[in-house]
């Protein structure tokens, strides 16, 4: 069962029941127009409700690089409460779809960067200490906040 956001999580975002398509005022409509199941998916989740993602459903729409200045704040809430938060795939993976976004948006949002690698800079220990993330997992992440320190 996907891990839907707390609701401390929800009252520190507070977010009106909307969706992505409502905010960006872009509605896709309803059939993607190619069926594979990440396309669907993100179509789908444009319409979702943001009160009601979860960690798998940032991972997804922020892996895609969509979106980002709606779901960014959303996901650095989640990580200050649990930098390895996880979604479908492994500890970690919300945090690695984060760091591994397009430059583009780093440069148009320093602000956001800098959240992120103040949390990554707390969390840092976390990262290396837990066991349940690989050698090779934690040396991914490290790679890319270190990339992301680049731009």
């Amino acid at each position: 069962m996907k891990k839907k956001l707390s609701g401390k999580e929800k009252r520190q975002l507070r977010i009106k029941p909307t969706t992505i398509e409502k905010i960006e005022c872009d509605n896709w409509g309803n059939a993607a127009p190619y069926p594979s199941h990440l396309v669907t998916t993100i179509y789908a989740l444009r319409k979702k409700d943001l009160n009601t993602f979860t960690t798998e459903d940032l991972r997804i729409v922020i892996g895609q690089n969509q979106s980002l200045p709606i779901l960014m704040p959303m996901a650095l809430a989640v990580l200050r409460d649990n930098i390895l938060a996880e979604g479908d795939l492994y500890p970690g993976d919300l945090l690695k779809s984060v760091l591994t976004v397009d430059a583009g948006f780093w440069n148009t949002h320093p602000d956001v960067k800098e959240e992120i690698m103040l949390i990554i800079e707390n969390g840092r220990d976390t990262i290396l200490s837990s066991e349940d993330i690989g050698g090779k997992i934690a040396n991914e992440i490290l790679s890319a906040y270190e990339s992301l320190k680049c731009i």
